[in-house]
């Protein structure tokens, strides 16, 4: 077999996996859009509003919850899902923190509010 035949059947085999994707693709429900303006979130507020659980401050457990939420167009908390977690006594916490002084403004795609998922980095650490 010579070189360009070999070339020739793998972008063939490409291109038949890259329309593979593509289809499985379109098939998804998602809508996708080009955002203007990313949601934003105020970290700062939120991290000033987490309790630490008593049980992983007395047991000395840090880490990181990161919180993945689905905002509505009114940048209000529809759906949310823990999307990495550090340790488990932590997720409440993480997630009172964001329901109770979260305050959102939705992502902008040609000039209208849209439906967005964000992540919220939240971390636990003890003082002293």
């Amino acid at each position: 077999m010579k070189i360009t035949d070999y070339f020739s059947t793998l972008t063939l085999i490409l291109l038949a996996f890259a329309s593979i994707i593509i289809s499985s693709c379109a098939g998804n429900k998602a809508n996708l859009s080009i955002v203007e303006a990313e949601p934003s979130v105020n970290i700062e507020e939120i991290t000033e509003c987490i309790v630490y659980p008593e049980m992983a401050r007395l047991a000395g457990i840090e880490g990181k919850v990161i919180v993945r939420i689905l905002l509505d167009k009114s940048g209000a908390m529809k759906k949310h899902l823990i999307e990495y977690s550090d340790n488990v006594i932590l997720n409440q916490s993480a997630l009172d923190a964001i329901k109770n002084c979260g305050k959102f403004k939705p992502a902008i795609s040609n000039g209208a509010p849209i439906l967005a998922w964000v992540s919220i980095p939240i971390t636990f650490r003890l003082r002293g």
